[in-house]
């Protein structure tokens, strides 16, 4: 027997992830993720040789679901919403500076193309945090936090992080 539960907030990998209709009226947001995915193919004209490649997708999770299989095991799903990123430098683009902007009006995994799965293991994500870009409003520029907690960062990088400004 297969029991699911839905959640809105999942606390993995050192991150607090929520849904997206968790953090709408938060003055913080947690539903941004990103995911490094690996692919592997031949190169072209030579079938000897493999190339690995790494694609880049980001998403905001949209709902958060537990799948129990009957006490034998279970596994953490994130479903999300994900940047069209088919088409280099049109809807995902990296500037000059190396900051990466996103545009969430285009979508590839929406009803009409269903075969695009929104699925990923919870344990795959990785949290970011998506700010407006003042110029353009259907674009948000991708921060990436540095993760770390009290028993893994070094001093200096738990005294920036606790520093109230206070001496």
């Amino acid at each position: 027997m297969l029991i699911a539960h839905q959640y809105n907030s999942y606390t993995i990998n050192g991150f607090n992830f929520h849904t997206q209709s968790y953090d709408e009226n938060r003055s913080v947001q947690s539903s941004g993720v990103v995911l490094a995915a690996e692919s592997t193919c031949f190169e072209r004209g030579n079938n000897d040789t493999q190339v690995v490649g790494t694609n880049i997708y980001y998403g905001i999770i949209k709902e958060i679901l537990e799948l129990n299989y009957h006490h034998k095991g279970n596994v953490v799903l994130f479903k999300c919403d994900w940047a069209d990123n088919r088409v280099h430098n049109k809807w995902v683009k990296t500037d000059q500076f190396g900051i990466t902007t996103v545009n969430f009006k285009h979508l590839f995994n929406t009803g009409e193309k269903s075969s695009i799965e929104p699925f990923i293991f919870a344990s795959q994500a990785a949290q970011v945090f998506y700010v407006a870009d003042p110029t353009d409003t259907e674009w948000v520029a991708v921060v990436q936090p540095k993760h770390c907690d009290l028993y893994g960062c070094d001093a200096a990088a738990a005294n920036e992080i606790f520093d109230d400004g206070n001496e």
